[in-house]
């Protein structure tokens, strides 16, 4: 499939996992984004503030490594937030 999901993981007492697009979203870039994991099972009106950097390192040459951060409201219709174009 074109997108892949992370395992999910827990911050702040909420689950989250990272959703990524290797060949792009609609764009020829790598797009990464946080998402809600649990968004499906939240009742319609939830919401969830979040300011988060999203990170892509390289271990051979950290000049190639690249850090987004971003602040978003969570909620039903935008269970997740980040860069279409990453890197």
């Amino acid at each position: 499939s074109r997108k892949k999901y992370s395992e999910k993981f827990v911050i702040g007492g909420y689950a989250w996992r990272l959703l990524i697009f290797p060949r792009g979203n609609g764009c020829e870039f790598v797009s990464l984004y946080l998402d809600v994991a649990d968004a499906e099972a939240l009742p319609y009106s939830w919401t969830r503030s979040a300011s988060f950097t999203l990170t892509i390192t390289n271990a051979y040459d950290s000049d190639q490594s690249h850090k987004k951060e971003a602040s978003h409201l969570f909620h039903a219709k935008e269970s997740d937030w980040g860069f279409t174009q990453f890197m």
